[in-house]
């Protein structure tokens, strides 16, 4: 990813089954795949700031990499258009929904 502040190993989320959930109030449940989809979209996000830069004409890359880049915003666009596949594995998000930042490498 281009958002080098971001540390998935930061982030840390439990499912919890319906029966877990049976002796909490109902004003104090959380909708976990709402917050996983929050979470995805705040990372999406940050992504997409980070990539703001490379889309300004005067930035120093080639025309193949400003497409390659507008590419790949355009897929971090769409991840949030469907988020049945969004999921936590082994209490952490499952990245694999995220799209493969192209190389700027010349």
């Amino acid at each position: 990813m281009f958002n080098k502040k971001f540390n998935i190993n930061a982030i840390w989320l439990t499912e919890v089954s319906e029966e877990d959930m049976a002796d909490v109030p109902e004003d104090m449940r959380i909708d976990t795949h709402s917050t996983l989809v929050s979470i995805i979209r705040n990372i999406r996000n940050d992504e997409l700031t980070a990539t703001d830069m490379y889309m300004n004409p005067d930035y120093n890359i080639t025309d193949s990499q400003r497409s390659d880049i507008s590419t790949y915003r355009q897929k971090l666009r769409d991840i949030t258009k469907d988020t049945s596949s969004f999921a936590i594995i082994n209490n952490r998000i499952d990245m694999s929904v995220f799209p493969e930042p192209p190389s700027l490498d010349t």
